[in-house]
């Protein structure tokens, strides 16, 4: 797991805000990362034709 700067939660910091909350972030902050990571690794590999013709329509009605 990759660890996260603690300012990080800086970003997330709002008035009322306690610091459970802010531990939270940092959690789901690092949760994010790893799946980025595991999903990084899977989306290099070559996408069956019907799969990534999915992703391309869904990319479209999303408007990316």
């Amino acid at each position: 797991m990759k660890p996260v700067a603690l300012n990080h939660a800086a970003n997330y910091r709002r008035l009322g805000t306690s610091s459970a909350s802010i531990a939270e972030t940092l959690l789901l902050a690092k949760i994010g990362e790893d799946l980025r990571e595991v999903y990084r690794a899977i989306a290099v590999e070559a996408q069956p034709p019907h799969l990534a013709q999915l992703a391309h329509r869904l990319d479209a009605k999303r408007g990316r």
